[in-house]
């Protein structure tokens, strides 16, 4: 073959260092994904278990963090925009880490899939005396009237390919917390949920929902 080595294309260094850190970047957030998912099944475990909540508590910035790790993909592919609100100090709430990464996750989840054509989800977060009001806000396609009152029980859902038990477990989870969670919604304009958690410092629960 006498054709002139000089007239394949070689690549640059730089174009290689590239590539390594984009690809050192997906491996690092599929491992911050997976470590996310491995919280998510150990709450799901002890909640089916019904144990003890104990001394427990939860990092909302950090949950918040991880469950982005796992949808932010999906969101921009969506034409999704996220807005985020919370406030500068806000104390560990007490529920598990692995039970709040799941509520937000099964919330922020449900949200994207109400806006196919793309929207705006906003999260928003304050203090509410000794607990954290956490708002997940969509402007999709919102719930109808009928289903509102069902939206909550095990395997009702809306979704074409849903299995009905997404507000179900963070209807778990709030309840086991002492918490609340309310639902709100207009169809073809918006849906908002409210979830308000005991704080560490609140030490008396109220379970109601």
């Amino acid at each position: 073959d006498h054709r002139d080595l000089h007239s394949f294309p070689t690549r640059r260094s730089s174009d290689l260092e590239l590539k390594a850190d984009t690809l050192m970047q997906d491996v690092q957030q599929i491992e911050q994904s997976i470590q996310t998912c491995r919280r998510i099944f150990s709450g799901m475990l002890a909640l089916a278990r019904d144990g003890s909540q104990g001394n427990i508590q939860a990092n909302l910035r950090r949950a918040l963090d991880s469950t982005l790790a796992v949808l932010r993909d999906g969101l921009e592919r969506q034409r999704v925009q996220l807005q985020v609100r919370l406030q500068d100090m806000v104390p560990n709430i007490r529920v598990g880490q692995g039970d709040l990464e799941q509520l937000l996750l099964n919330l922020m989840t449900n949200a994207r899939d109400a806006m196919p054509s793309g929207g705006v989800l906003t999260i928003a977060a304050e203090v509410v005396r000794d607990k954290i009001a956490i708002l997940v806000h969509d402007n999709g396609c919102g719930i109808s009237a009928d289903a509102i009152s069902r939206i909550q029980e095990p395997f009702f859902t809306t979704k074409k390919n849903g299995n009905g038990l997404g507000l179900s477990i963070c209807r778990s989870i709030v309840w086991n917390a002492g918490g609340q969670m309310e639902i709100a919604s207009q169809p073809g304009v918006e849906t908002r949920v409210r979830v308000l958690l005991p704080t560490v410092n609140d030490t008396v629960p109220a379970k109601a929902l």
